[in-house]
């Protein structure tokens, strides 16, 4: 995906449509002094966007360096890989099977939400065979389902530097093992 600032500047016009915004509002956000300009963005179909957000997780996840930890090749590579409390795990929703991710590198009681904050921990250390795809089409998933609810942008945008950051560990995977994360 080529992204430009004309598709950034699209794709934050139509969120502020999506999110409320009034014709004088978004013709300020994007300095227009005429409310014609903008009708534009009330009038086509936001769909776009939510497809988007995927490729875009991939595409700025780098960019925008959510992902704080260090990407190691398996467990037995990780710092505390040897103590089993420190595996991240994440449950496969079709199968019901536990599947190890990463590993925490913190030597004390985490309170954070796991494994969804761990992306944006500096102690995370994701395995490279680890499902972080699965966890990414979950957070997507979540995403537009509170879009389609009618939810704040607030809602809606809740784990937005979560999907950049495991869009970051992908990219990263792939720019590696040479091949790409399903």
């Amino acid at each position: 995906m080529h992204v430009t600032t004309r598709r950034l500047r699209y794709t934050f016009a139509t969120r502020l449509v999506r999110e409320g915004a009034s014709r004088r509002d978004l013709a300020e956000a994007l300095d227009h002094t005429d409310l014609q300009n903008v009708q534009v963005y009330f009038d086509i179909k936001s769909d776009i966007v939510e497809s988007l957000d995927r490729a875009m997780a991939l595409t700025l996840g780098p960019v925008a360096q959510a992902f704080l930890g260090k990407l190691v090749g398996s467990e037995a590579t990780a710092a505390r890989g040897d103590d089993p409390r420190s595996r991240i795990m994440v449950q496969d929703r079709s199968s019901g099977k536990a599947e190890g991710l990463g590993t925490c590198g913190q030597h004390s009681f985490c309170s954070l939400y796991a494994p969804v904050a761990c992306y944006t921990c500096h102690q995370f250390q994701p395995w490279m065979d680890g499902p972080h795809d699965k966890i990414l089409e979950t957070l997507l998933f979540e995403r537009e389902r509170r879009a389609a609810a009618g939810q704040d942008g607030r809602m809606v945008s809740l784990h937005d530097a979560t999907i950049l950051a495991i869009g970051d560990v992908i990219t990263r995977i792939e720019a590696i093992s040479g091949r790409a994360v399903a």
